[in-house]
């Protein structure tokens, strides 16, 4: 991905790391010996799950930095937005309320942003929207765009 924006081969990438799916398991390099499900360790009670589940989620925050660290070193990051995050904040309850955001880059106030109480993620997405120069009124739920991200 960061080679495909230093060669100007794409100005737009997704990754998805783990796909939302209930029966994915995945082996996560230099973790574990076996592969593990995430959604499903999102459900089982214990401290066992609890440890995995902090395990994958500090592998996915590490990666998200190390990305960010590879747009600064080229000079990229500035003209890249970086979202890390998830249209759930609760697994086992199921919960979309009080999501927590990461954003890097792109000119906006770069950090941890909480969605408190049951603001729409989309809000997230129109926001960069409108930041890129497209003059949509709308995108799905949204209620509104966000303030204080520097825009």
């Amino acid at each position: 991905m960061v080679l495909a924006f230093q060669n100007d081969l794409t100005r737009v990438a997704t990754l998805v790391v783990d796909p939302e799916r209930w029966d994915s398991p995945r082996m996560f390099d230099g973790l574990f010996d076996k592969p593990q499900n995430h959604h499903v360790l999102t459900h089982t009670k214990g401290d066992e799950a609890k440890a995995i589940v902090a395990k994958i989620d500090r592998y996915h925050v590490e990666f998200y930095a190390h990305v960010v660290e590879r747009l600064q070193a080229t000079g990229l990051l500035d003209s890249t937005t970086l979202v890390m995050g998830s249209g759930i904040s609760d697994g086992d309850q199921h919960k979309y309320a009080d999501l927590q955001v990461l954003l890097a880059g792109g000119g906006l106030t770069s950090g941890h942003f909480h969605y408190e109480s049951k603001r729409p993620l989309a809000d997230l997405w129109l926001t960069l929207a409108r930041q890129a120069g497209i003059k949509q009124p709308r995108f799905a739920d949204s209620s509104g765009t966000l303030n204080g991200l520097g825009i």
